[in-house]
């Protein structure tokens, strides 16, 4: 575990303990503590989250990072690559508690609240050793499911970003199996328990709340703190341009439209299946796993477009960055995802994505984003379908994900968001 390098010329103490900060705002290093239940150096969705953020506010502050061993062997080597002030409490549940849950339905999130109560157990501790300024959750971003960072007593306690909030609409359920409809049922009862439980707690303890999208905006916006509207996705050029290039011959013949994800039915492929029979010169690539595959080839294969779907399976991150790069179009059907990388990613790789007007995709799609009504839902298919047609050209790069923004934003939440001025400010809006 690294050492936490102190930086006393930038900070003393009173003798009740309390923190007096140097006229010199830019030469304050507040002590901060970054809870990621999901954190890897490299990677994208949740896990990329977690790193880009941690590093990002190891720019100007002293982190303590609380986050699984998992990934420890990738975390430590990086932090030793970039020189980061980041010390890492690694958490981890006890194998009795594994064995408890093995096979439970419900096994991740009872998981996960395990390993946030011990996280709240060294949060703590920290706080009765040190003067701790900042405690962000940034990872897992669910705004129903309890946060560790309700134990600290810090001056700046920072809820996300959090999403979770956006629901199926009724007109999508046609294109979910009877196991699906079931999951969305106890999904939105559970959320919805969960978050007024849990969440509403969270939401009243937050110096600062981060919504992932407008939906969480508008469902947390009522209260006393301040929101602001920002993505988690962090992207970096040496990332973006890694891998080998797939080459043009790969999509030489047909126009061809991504879909990138689980294959799960509220990831809604069944639904951009559908909407290749209002597309008759795309073709469908599909990259993921999961039980929806052999609905959509059987879908497929009834309304004649079983020669224009082709599956590619789980392939490495780069493989798909690669296709990125040349496809004519990401087909993002989701019906409820807060803020999906893959739609940063192809964004700001200058690949048009076509998506939902539910959740975070819009957002994150930027200036590269073809937004269609879910409403009519009847006439959904087509209206993709004829969207896909009009598209005659591909994207601009939009780096506005760029990780390089994070440190910026950071500093600004983590030296202006205290318990004293988060309740005299009106909510603010980024992205």
């Amino acid at each position: 575990m690294q050492s936490r390098r102190k930086q006393p010329e930038h900070r003393t103490r009173d003798r009740r303990g309390d923190s007096i900060r140097s006229q010199a705002a830019e030469q304050t290093r507040p002590q901060a503590i970054i809870i990621c239940y999901s954190c890897k150096p490299g990677a994208g969705s949740e896990r990329g989250a977690g790193w880009h953020w941690a590093k990002a506010a190891a720019t100007f502050s002293d982190v303590v990072l609380i986050t699984p061993s998992t990934y420890q062997a990738e975390i430590d080597a990086a932090i030793r690559e970039f020189d980061l002030c980041i010390t890492v409490r690694y958490v981890d549940l006890p194998e009795r508690i594994h064995k408890m849950l093995r096979g439970h339905r419900f096994r991740v999130m009872v998981d996960y609240m395990f390993w946030q109560l011990i996280a709240s157990r060294i949060i703590r501790q920290l706080e009765r050793e040190d003067q701790i300024d900042v405690v962000h959750h940034v990872t897992w971003a669910s705004d129903s499911l309890p946060s560790a960072f309700l134990a600290s007593r810090a001056p700046v306690r920072i809820w996300g970003p959090i999403g979770g909030t956006t629901r199926t609409a009724r007109g999508l359920y046609r294109y979910l199996s009877a196991k699906g409809k079931m999951d969305e049922v106890i999904r939105n009862v559970m959320n919805g328990f969960c978050r007024r439980l849990f969440g509403t707690r969270a939401a009243t303890h937050a110096t600062l709340i981060v919504a992932l999208n407008r939906d969480v905006e508008v469902r947390w916006g009522q209260g006393r703190r301040p929101v602001v509207v920002e993505s988690n996705t962090a992207l970096e050029t040496a990332e973006l341009t890694a891998g080998d290039d797939i080459g043009e011959s790969e999509f030489a013949h047909e126009r061809t439209a991504l879909f990138v994800g689980r294959l799960i039915p509220w990831k809604g492929l069944l639904l951009a299946v559908e909407s290749l029979r209002h597309a008759p010169n795309w073709r469908l690539v599909v990259f993921g796993e999961g039980p929806d595959q052999f609905r959509a080839a059987k879908l497929a294969q009834q309304i004649g477009v079983e020669d224009r779907l082709v599956f590619r399976g789980q392939v490495p991150r780069s493989e798909v960055l690669a296709a990125f790069r040349n496809a004519d179009a990401l087909l993002f059907t989701s019906f409820h995802d807060s803020a999906p990388w893959a739609v940063g990613e192809a964004s700001a790789l200058g690949c048009p994505v076509l998506c939902l007007d539910a959740g975070g995709p819009a957002l994150q799609g930027g200036r590269n984003a073809h937004v269609v009504s879910i409403e009519p839902a009847f006439t959904l298919p087509q209206r993709i379908g004829e969207q896909l047609q009009e598209l005659c050209s591909r994207g601009t790069p939009d780096d506005s994900l760029r990780a390089d923004r994070l440190p910026g934003l950071l500093r600004e939440w983590y030296l202006g968001y205290d318990a004293e001025t988060a309740s005299s400010r009106s909510p603010t809006h980024s992205l």
